[in-house]
């Protein structure tokens, strides 16, 4: 359900944009950019089942999990790295001129955003590590499609 959704907003801003924008190229960037963040919002926020007010305070916390052992830590902060490096290549992509601070606040307000919406709406964990990692991830997708287009 949530991708159809994610799939018909992405192409409605994408026509809307074609139609509207001389620019075709951005008004598809724009449109997948839409459809891509509505399918993590979705993901992350709406399709959780409420559990009460969650959050880690505590800045590299997972990492001292780690330490101690618990491994699936490793897989949770990797996935939030890989999670919005699409977002940093069709930024790339859509938008010539972005820099490198550019790409890196769109990660940081992207993620910010998804934390504190699960922490009101009671739908996951918010914490500092999740917002980190989806920076990073966010910028790593910017650089390799920076690299790649140099190669």
């Amino acid at each position: 359900m949530y991708y159809l959704v994610a799939l018909t907003l992405g192409v409605i801003v994408a026509m809307i944009g074609n139609y509207r924008c001389k620019n075709k190229r951005k008004s598809v960037v724009m449109g997948l950019i839409i459809a891509y963040l509505t399918l993590v919002f979705s993901l992350t926020i709406i399709a959780r089942t409420p559990t009460g007010h969650n959050y880690e305070l505590m800045l590299f916390w997972s990492y001292i999990e780690i330490y101690k052992g618990n491994t699936i830590f490793i897989y949770d902060n990797i996935l939030n790295v890989l999670m919005l490096m699409p977002l940093g290549v069709l930024l790339s992509v859509g938008f010539d001129q972005i820099t490198c601070k550019q790409a890196a606040l769109s990660g940081f307000l992207v993620s910010l955003i998804i934390e504190v919406m699960q922490l009101l709406t009671r739908r996951g964990l918010f914490e500092f590590d999740d917002i980190l990692h989806n920076t990073l991830g966010c910028l790593l997708g910017y650089a390799i499609y920076k690299l790649i287009k140099k190669i």
